[in-house]
């Protein structure tokens, strides 16, 4: 992502993307600065790939439990 360019409008988006991002998290996590640069870099190169906010969005909550919604929990107990 070097010299990535962002419109004001699209970082102002991003802001929001980054805010349900947290949301997302624990409170532990939450406090934790490694954590939140990761997401950060990961909302950052995803904009630079071409994605829109929502599918950013979507992409984190995929990540997070699966297109269907299941905890990580459970579909780590389906594979196993």
């Amino acid at each position: 992502m070097p010299r990535a360019y962002f419109e004001p409008e699209s970082l102002d988006a991003l802001a929001e993307v980054f805010a349900e991002a947290k949301r997302r998290l624990s409170p532990a996590d939450l406090n934790d600065p490694t954590i939140l640069d990761l997401i950060a870099s990961r909302i950052l190169s995803l904009a630079a790939d071409g994605l829109s906010p929502e599918e950013i969005i979507q992409a984190i909550a995929e990540r997070e439990g699966g297109a269907n919604g299941a905890t990580h929990e459970a579909t780590t107990s389906t594979i196993q």
